[in-house]
């Protein structure tokens, strides 16, 4: 789950850098599966959506119920809450932020496996797919499309958040041909701008 200082940033991110990139509104959101990713890209989408739009601001900002160490974490503090710890509903919701009468459509979003991070710690190891679906439920759609156990985590040395096991490191081999997969995914796309 991202820290106060992560979510700051993802929101640095969407009310700067991406203001000034002036993307067209039918740019394709991207992410990992990976809880602090797709958090980053729906507060910054959030953020980028508030400063570019006059007209209603549609934020799909849903958190996850996060996780002791070695599921899907990330580095540095920060309040977690532990494995099945309730959301509250104000937590999981889908903010509207009235600007105008007019209609905004949902920005087209994708969860691609293949963009996630090497793993190769207890942080890098992610949820399955129904989890990820209870922690944010407005993306169901896009998280549909994953394999239920969709990181690298080998039969005979298994990696699981919810038992909390580390067991191997992704190969650099797999690295290298998961990345080639996610180029092969994005020029599929048919997106102008992809925001990644």
């Amino acid at each position: 789950a991202l820290t106060e200082l992560g979510r700051h940033q993802a929101m640095a991110v969407g009310g700067g850098a991406l203001k000034s990139l002036d993307l067209p509104p039918d740019a394709l959101w991207v992410t990992s599966p990976l809880t602090r990713a797709i958090q980053t890209m729906l507060t910054a989408y959030a953020q980028y959506s508030k400063q570019t739009s006059n007209k209603r601001a549609i934020v799909l900002e849903g958190t996850s119920s996060g996780r002791g160490s070695g599921a899907d974490g990330d580095s540095g503090g920060g309040k977690r809450r532990k494995l099945g710890e309730n959301i509250s509903e104000k937590e999981n919701q889908c903010y509207l932020e009235e600007k105008c009468q007019t209609q905004q459509r949902r920005p087209d979003m994708a969860v691609c496996s293949h963009l996630a991070e090497h793993l190769c710690t207890t942080g890098d190891v992610g949820r399955p797919k129904s989890e990820l679906i209870k922690a944010f439920p407005k993306i169901e759609e896009e998280l549909s499309s994953l394999p239920e156990n969709w990181w690298w985590s080998p039969p005979d040395k298994p990696n699981d958040a919810m038992s909390k096991t580390f067991s191997c490191r992704e190969p650099k081999k797999h690295l290298r041909s998961r990345v080639g997969l996610f180029r092969e995914w994005v020029l599929k796309q048919p997106h102008r701008v992809i925001v990644a």
